[in-house]
């Protein structure tokens, strides 16, 4: 990609036979948190007196570019249109192809197989769970996480009405990545990204607007994890308790957890839960928006999620290597920008998961 001046630079939009662009107001959204990036355009209607001839039909494929740089590969959701006196401006709303994955329910007539009914998931790795409930919807999936292994022998039962995003999230907490999409409209399985950024964020050199939240109202200083099991030998059952301390707190403040299912390997699961919860509210305890003019670091790369960044901001108290979890591409009356969301790595690290055992004769195992 040539170097362009963010002035200069344009959102192209190809839908309904037609290619679009001149777009003065719109967002795009993709975040490592998100099943589906998100776009909304604000315009003024082409076609006012044409009933038969709207500028995006809802269900329309759509794909985005963001000056020939593929962004966004979905569907029209909403079409939005109104008037006033002097004015007809229309509002457009689409999200990725893997937003049939956010609102659609598992198809469980392919979930063992091709062909193959079934209401729970056996799988060796979370690549190919996954493409069992992505391939009924016409979703691929890709990522450096595909190869994280499940237990093959323990399934993982659907409950009538869970959506595949509800399904694939407890996958994803089992296997440890995690899930998003990218401009092709796939499922994204990763881990949490290593990849470095190729321009720091400088207070006073490219950071126009910057917002941080440090906070302690979510933080303890011990986490306990109780559970308890049945025992196979006695009437009675076994008992887990496990503790984490963070040296980070400085006054004692304790948050006791209850953990329902404990899994085949139950001694073990009390602990990582716990390790998990110290670290994930330390990261998600220091989060900060950064605002850049443009859309691209100093490579000419579009600002990517899940990417390293480098965090120089005095007034923010933050001189820290930080990830960028979600990127909000756009252009309005304030320019051409990008918000940049950015908190410790172990903020995003998925919570460990223990699937409920099925119940014998009840769900079926399938290999």
């Amino acid at each position: 990609m040539a170097n362009l001046a963010p002035d200069q630079e344009e959102l192209t939009i190809v839908s309904g036979g037609m290619t679009l662009d001149g777009w003065e107001e719109f967002r795009v959204s993709r975040s490592v948190e998100q099943c589906a990036a998100v776009i909304q355009v604000g315009m003024s209607e082409r076609y006012p007196l044409d009933l038969q001839n709207t500028t995006f039909e809802p269900f329309n494929p759509l794909v985005a570019y963001l000056s020939g740089d593929l962004i966004l590969t979905g569907y029209v959701d909403r079409y939005m249109p109104s008037y006033d006196a002097r004015n007809h401006p229309v509002v457009m709303a689409g999200r990725s192809k893997t937003e049939d994955l956010l609102d659609c329910s598992v198809d469980i007539d392919n979930l063992g197989g091709v062909g193959i009914p079934a209401w729970a998931v056996v799988a060796p790795t979370i690549g190919v769970a996954a493409e069992r409930i992505c391939t009924p919807y016409g979703i691929t999936v890709t990522g450096d996480g595909m190869s994280a292994p499940l237990d093959a022998t323990y399934p993982v039962p659907v409950n009538p009405g869970m959506t595949c995003w509800q399904l694939l999230e407890e996958l994803a907490r089992v296997a440890q990545v995690l899930i998003w999409d990218n401009p092709q409209g796939q499922l994204v399985l990763s881990k949490v990204g290593t990849t470095r950024a190729a321009t720091a964020l400088v207070e006073g050199v490219n950071c126009e607007i910057a917002e941080a939240a440090f906070t302690a109202d979510q933080r303890y200083s011990d986490i306990w994890v109780v559970s308890s099991a049945p025992s196979l030998t006695n009437l009675g059952h076994v008992s887990f308790f496990a503790r984490k301390h963070d040296s980070a707190v400085p006054r004692k403040r304790i948050l006791m957890i209850v953990m329902d299912n404990l899994g085949l390997d139950g001694s073990n699961a009390p602990q990582r839960r716990a390790d998990w919860e110290i670290a994930r509210r330390y990261g998600r305890s220091r989060q900060v928006i950064i605002t850049v003019t443009g859309w691209r670091d100093g490579s000419g790369t579009l600002w990517t999620p899940n990417t390293l960044v480098s965090i120089n901001a005095p007034r923010l108290k933050i001189k820290e290597d930080w990830l960028i979890t979600q990127c909000d591409w756009s252009r309005g009356q304030r320019g051409t920008l990008t918000a940049l969301h950015c908190m410790p790595p172990q903020g995003v690290t998925p919570e460990p998961f223990v699937p409920v055992l099925p119940i014998p004769g009840i769900i079926p195992a399938q290999q």
